[in-house]
């Protein structure tokens, strides 16, 4: 930093002496020409000392994202072994409940009374019941089913009766009509 804040000055010397040489010349050429010289020197300084200034904003904001940074840090490290705590309560709890509970269970079964047979009975006459039932219900189908079958056969014999005469009627008239 010290590096750049000494170049800075010199360049600030060198436009001052090109102002100087520009009023002590006589020639107007040369005048300008000193003049534009330390116009240019005195923009370059200025570039120079913005990015000073810009760069030393940058270390003030680096500095302060490294103590925010640290705050954070501490403040992890204040929050981990609460965390840790937790985790460790959490699975302790994990392995107590099933304990606590198949305990619970053990006492239910221990304490449980036979039930009664009655029910049971009382659910087997009911699906014999209703197999009784289903099972009348597949026979009057069947026997509708037949009588069905024996209606269609008798259709089919009457079709099969009315067919056969009017061809032989048919048979006949062609035969006389051809003669």
């Amino acid at each position: 930093m010290k590096d750049i804040q000494t170049h800075l000055e010199k360049l600030r010397s060198e436009a001052a002496q090109c102002l100087v040489a520009s009023n002590l010349t006589t020639d107007p050429e040369k005048r300008q020409l000193f003049a534009s010289v330390a116009e240019q020197i005195t923009g370059l300084a200025s570039a120079v000392q913005n990015a000073m200034a810009v760069e030393s904003a940058n270390v003030v904001r680096a500095a302060e994202t490294a103590v925010v940074d640290q705050k954070q840090a501490i403040r992890y490290r204040q929050i981990l072994p609460w965390f840790v705590v937790v985790i460790l309560l959490a699975a302790a709890g994990a392995f107590a409940w099933p304990r606590v509970e198949k305990d619970a269970s053990v006492i239910a079964l221990e304490a449980k009374v036979e039930p009664p047979a009655a029910p049971q009975e009382d659910t087997k006459q009911a699906i014999a019941k209703f197999l009784s039932a289903e099972e009348e219900k597949r026979k009057v189908l069947s026997e509708q089913l037949g009588a069905l079958a024996a209606r269609v056969d008798n259709l089919e014999k009457a079709r099969a009766e009315i067919v056969e005469p009017t061809t032989k009627r048919e048979t006949i008239g062609q035969s006389r009509h051809r003669k």
